[in-house]
Order: structure tokens, then C-alpha cells, then sequence
């Protein structure tokens, strides 16, 4: 970017956008880092545990109720992506 002519650079990120910006911040001569609900657990059941939440939210919102929503196939879909 300043090969473009920017003059003052500065990097935000959400979430794991935060962990890039803060390598940016890092490696980079930046003016600024701003970085928002970055993850602060490197265990495997913090993250488990947070796309369970996130996936049984978004389950409730399709209007699914509590015995439709099935935390098993949620699991092996997180681990087929990871």
C-alpha cells in the first residue's frame, strides 16, 4: 500500500481477523492495530465449545427447538473441517 501512496497504514480485525492483524502488526511497519474479540485459548475444546454455542444459536434461529437440534452432527461436522 504504500507503494500506492499511503502514507499511514493501520490494521483491524474481528475475532481470528485479530490474530492476522496483530501478525501484521508484527511483521510490518504499520501506524496502528486494532484487534476485537481475538481468541485467547489454544485448546481444542475452547474452540469446541464455542462452535457448539455458535452452531446451537444458529440452529435456534432456523426455528429448531432444543430436541431437534443435534449437537452430535454438529461435532462431526466441526471435525470434518478440521
Amino acid at each position: 500500500m504504500k507503494d500506492e501512496g499511503f502514507k499511514k497504514i493501520a490494521v483491524i480485525g474481528l475475532s481470528l481477523g485479530g490474530v492476522f492483524a496483530l501478525k501484521v502488526g508484527q511483521e510490518l511497519k504499520i501506524n496502528g492495530d486494532v484487534t476485537m474479540s481475538v481468541p485467547i485459548h489454544r485448546e481444542d475444546t475452547f474452540l469446541q465449545k464455542r462452535v457448539f454455542h455458535y452452531a446451537k444459536g444458529y440452529k435456534q434461529l432456523e426455528g429448531e427447538n432444543e430436541e431437534q437440534i443435534n449437537l452430535g452432527n454438529i461435532f462431526k461436522i466441526y471435525l470434518s473441517i478440521h
